[in-house]
């Protein structure tokens, strides 16, 4: 299976890739020693391997809402001169076999943390409390300690970390098992929803979904230059739904429903008075293309 790695020292990224490896994992905190720098990720970037991010500070220092807050406030700063995309998480480091009692405590940390950076919640932590996290809070960006795998595991554990480290390259590292398409790495490309794969060609002029009335809900997915989606939903009747799924490329800022985007649409709805759904791609040069969608 897929693997990366998490070390305090900067990963030989020419001996990872060599022994197979196609991730790492950086550390933000307060100390610059065992801090990921910019360069790193550069350097990461430019030679095809995936970076995830962790911040800690001390092994068991996520405790309560304050502690997330002061966290998230610390690294603020790091993730803008590391060019941390938005929408991509940092994982909160428990490392350390906390009770069950301590659970909620961790939990107002991490979700503090995570709400005050405006990302997606993302902890790293024992077995039980990831399986807790996720089957009571949500959590969908979960890390498995190399210690503490007590219990089934959460369902959507995206790394496990093994508990032999490894020479690379004179530098010794943790082994991650990756066990997810997105496991909080940069870059990521999702994949587009099912069906948005419009082919060539424009559309017939009575067809086109901006001067027809639509029958049905529609969806609009912006597809950005880095992979990154943004999905919304507009129902004949009720309030309109937005979900930035990932902002890789993305400038949250721009609204494409406005004309304006920085990339590609696909618009998904039905014509009026037909069931077949039809899926429109307008590229950011303004060309129209469309694909019925089977039935």
């Amino acid at each position: 299976m897929p693997s990366a790695l998490d070390a305090y020292d900067p990963i030989p990224l020419d001996a990872a890739k060599a022994a197979g490896y196609v991730g790492g994992i950086g550390y933000v905190c307060a100390d610059p020693a065992k801090r990921v720098s910019p360069a790193q990720l550069a350097a990461a970037a430019a030679a095809g391997v995936a970076y995830a991010l962790v911040y800690e500070d001390g092994a068991a220092d996520f405790f309560g809402a304050k502690a997330g807050v002061t966290k998230a406030v610390a690294a603020r700063p790091i993730l803008h001169e590391l060019a941390w995309p938005a929408g991509r998480p940092v994982y909160a480091a428990v490392d350390w076999p906390a009770p069950e009692t301590d659970w909620p405590q961790i939990w107002l940390a991490v979700a503090a943390f995570a709400d005050t950076l405006g990302r997606p919640a993302a902890v790293y932590g024992p077995r039980p409390f990831l399986a807790w996290a996720e089957t009571v809070h949500g959590c969908r960006y979960l890390w498995e300690a190399a210690g503490w795998k007590t219990g089934p595991a959460a369902e959507h554990t995206c790394l496990a970390q093994q508990p032999d480290p490894v020479d690379v390259g004179g530098v010794s590292a943790d082994v991650d098992i990756i066990l997810a398409d997105d496991w909080g790495q940069h870059p990521y490309h999702p994949a587009a929803p099912p069906g948005i794969h419009p082919q060539p060609g424009p559309p017939k002029e009575d067809d086109m979904i901006a001067t027809a009335t639509v029958d049905t809900d529609l969806h609009i997915v912006q597809i950005g230059p880095e992979g990154g989606l943004r999905h919304w939903t507009f129902p004949p009747e009720g309030p309109t739904r937005f979900e930035l799924v990932d902002g890789g490329g993305l400038d949250p800022a721009v609204t494409p429903v406005a004309g304006v985007f920085n990339g590609a649409l696909h618009v998904t709805a039905a014509r009026p008075g037909g069931d077949t759904p039809v899926v429109y791609r307008l590229d950011p040069a303004g060309t129209w293309s469309h694909q019925n969608l089977p039935s």
